[in-house]
């Protein structure tokens, strides 16, 4: 997956990092929910170790980072 995006990492206390995406377009937050959810889960897919998007997994998210959408 390519995309010409930038993005930005900004820590969010107790779970790691989040990414923010601007998209420069007037969206809800309905309309961006599966974006969000595919991107999670593709940056799992793609960082096995370092993240997850498993919203149950406190016990892994002390190893991995949490993928939220």
């Amino acid at each position: 997956m390519s995309m010409r995006s930038k993005s930005f990492a900004k820590t969010s206390g107790s779970k790691g990092l989040q990414v923010y995406l601007p998209l420069n377009t007037s969206v809800t937050y309905d309309e961006t929910k599966k974006l969000s959810r595919v991107l999670a889960e593709y940056l799992e897919g793609e960082h096995v170790d370092l993240v997850t998007s498993n919203t149950l997994a406190s016990a892994v998210t002390a190893t991995r980072g949490f993928a939220s959408s």
